[in-house]
């Protein structure tokens, strides 16, 4: 079928105008085949009268109407069918008899990523929805989020086996962010899991000490030169100042590439972390939809790292690799038995489960290893340091304490002598309560699951447990933003539901190196308070929360000194510091200033 378009008019010359027809378009559907389609005519006829001419002409298009009316019906077909699966998805949680918000046709519940940062919104949550749980979506997905101690103990611990994976992946298309420890699933994260536990045991710690050390003498030289009698003593920036000291300590650890970042402020592995921090629109739509659509992470080619980056970790670990004699000679006995080695040994041991150790396998441990630790570890120093200032009272009795530990011959505050600062452990416990990396811990339920006796959750559910929300409630925690470490007493601590206080998550998931946070916090914490006892301005009462989970260690150097450490004028209190709504993890929207001045 095709359109036929065709006129009819004829002309006086003498008079110039028309005398007969109309100089219009008329349009005629006629069966005719595609080769007379190709053929236009121009008829021109006097029709006797010299003075008068008339023509004809005609154009036949080729217009399938059959395409028109398929378009049409498929438009149709789709926009119903979007429908009914709208109508279906919109009814999920209220069919089952779960509290929820009502969804957004677009974005499901996650409307707040555009202005706010996805563990500030979980928390608030709590409040909204005091239940056990409540209901939500990932875009179209329905997700159900557990808030009691109870529910969240079968989800990380009991009933581990149905849970055993997260939600969040990043697809084939990029093995670096898909093959590291935090996004494998199982089979192939139980084989890593178990390879990697021996970087963490008392032993490999103990090791890194010289190490920490070393850069913590730089640090601390680095505030004496220039945030005591130097110029840029008004441009410290706390976050920065700890990130540029972390990145040494974990680079080193993990890629052998040595930093001088602590001193300097600048170095290779700093610019490759601060761009690791850095959200730009394109990596923050790559970040949401690895977290909260990871179904569509390989349609979209989403990456955990930029390229640059990505690239940049494959070119310094191999060039380690070569520096060890090969990836065979670095996988045998070593004399540094280091993180390094124990990851070249991954790569000799063979496949995992069935799955081959690529060298892209390797470094996507090294690289999660130095994510998860510099950036938190950062955020957790520069908050805790601020938190302290606001809090004389708190830091006072810490620096009590740990004038009154027993060092070692040469000085040092070790892991042994350390942990037995009780006040010191509430102190770390307390900041991490308040301020855990991220606010939530997400897995996906491998089959059906029955909740309770209402509501049963079908296979493929993303399950989310909400952490903060658990340690911000008054609930489980009485008067919750306050800062208060007594909280964690040895006589109080037996008060804390079990489940309730989760700054790793738990079960077989838990974070692989909370014993190294732990006890590097207590390091940093410890050296902290006997260098700088800290206080806030006379008239600056508040407190600050958001943190997380400390990566690093200080040492008491001989380069050490007695300042306290004062908020800068005019820089907002504790309490007005917000959340950086980029990214996942909890980190300050501002800079953390703070001055030394020397202690009465």
């Amino acid at each position: 079928m095709w359109i036929h378009l065709y006129g009819d008019c004829t002309y006086d010359l003498r008079r110039r105008s028309r005398v007969q027809g109309f100089p219009i378009f008329d349009i005629n559907f006629n069966l005719i085949s595609p080769r007379d389609s190709e053929k236009t005519g121009l008829d021109r006829r006097t029709n006797g009268q010299s003075d008068k001419w008339t023509t004809k002409w005609s154009y036949k298009v080729p217009f399938s109407l059959r395409v028109l009316w398929f378009f049409g019906v498929l438009a149709l077909v789709c926009v119903s069918w979007l429908h009914q699966r709208w109508q279906r998805v919109r009814r999920f949680w209220a069919e089952r008899g779960v509290p929820h918000t009502p969804p957004n046709p677009l974005f499901g519940s996650l409307s707040f990523l555009r202005h706010e940062n996805p563990s500030v919104w979980i928390r608030r949550q709590i409040k909204v929805h005091p239940g056990p749980y409540f209901g939500m979506w990932c875009f179209w997905k329905p997700a159900l989020v557990v808030q009691s101690p109870e529910l969240a103990r079968r989800v990380l611990v009991k009933d581990a086996d149905v849970f055993r994976n997260r939600y969040l992946g990043s697809g084939t298309s990029d093995p670096i962010g898909s093959l590291n420890i935090f996004t494998v699933n199982d089979p192939l994260w139980s084989a890593l899991r178990r390879r990697l536990n021996a970087a963490f045991t008392a032993a490999k710690l103990r090791a890194v000490r010289p190490l920490v050390a070393e850069k913590t003498d730089d640090l601390i030289e680095r505030i004496r030169v220039n945030y005591l009698d130097g110029d840029n003593r008004d441009t410290l920036d706390l976050k920065d100042l700890f990130a540029d000291y972390t990145t040494d300590i974990i680079s080193t650890a993990a890629f052998g590439l040595e930093g001088h970042a602590t001193r300097t402020g600048d170095s290779p592995m700093r610019a490759v972390t601060r761009d690791i921090s850095t959200f730009k629109l394109s990596r923050t739509i790559a970040w949401i939809n690895i977290f909260f659509a990871p179904y569509m992470a390989d349609f979209f080619r989403c990456t955990f790292y930029p390229k640059e980056t990505t690239d940049f970790f494959r070119k310094v670990f191999s060039r380690v690799v070569e520096q060890r004699g090969g990836w065979e000679a670095g996988a045998r006995e070593t004399e540094k038995r280091d993180l390094i080695d124990i990851l070249l040994r991954l790569r000799q041991e063979g496949d995992a489960d069935g799955h081959e150790v690529t060298e892209d396998m390797v470094v996507a441990q090294a690289a999660i290893l130095l994510h998860g630790g510099f950036e938190t570890t950062a955020a957790t120093l520069a908050f805790m340091v601020y938190e302290l200032a606001y809090n004389a009272q708190v830091q006072t009795k810490l620096y009590n304490e740990l004038n009154e530990g027993k060092p070692k011959a040469d000085g040092v505050l070790d892991s042994i002598n350390v942990s037995e600062c009780t006040y010191l452990s509430c102190v770390i416990k307390e900041s991490l309560r308040l301020y855990p990396t991220m606010g939530w811990l997400d897995r996906v339920a491998g089959q059906d699951y029955k909740l309770d006796d209402d509501v049963t959750i079908p296979r493929g559910t993303p399950v989310y447990v909400n952490a903060v929300g658990m340690h911000h409630s008054p609930e489980y925690f009485p008067d919750p933003l306050k800062f208060d470490p007594d909280r964690f007493l040895p006589e109080n601590e037996g008060d804390i539901k079990p489940y309730s206080y989760m700054p790793f998550g738990d079960g077989p998931r838990g974070c692989i190196d909370s014993n190294a946070l732990k006890l590097y916090s207590w390091l940093s914490q410890q050296a902290l308070e006997r260098t700088w006892p800290a206080r806030p301005p006379h008239d600056s009462p508040g407190s600050v929360h958001a943190l997380c989970p400390a990566n690093i260690a200080f040492r008491n150097t001989s380069v050490g000194f007695k300042y306290k450490i004062e908020p800068l004028e005019g820089a907002p209190l504790p309490s007005e510091v917000g959340v950086d709504a980029k990214g996942i993890f909890l980190a300050p929207d501002c800079r953390l200033a703070v001055r030394f001045v020397p202690r009465a």
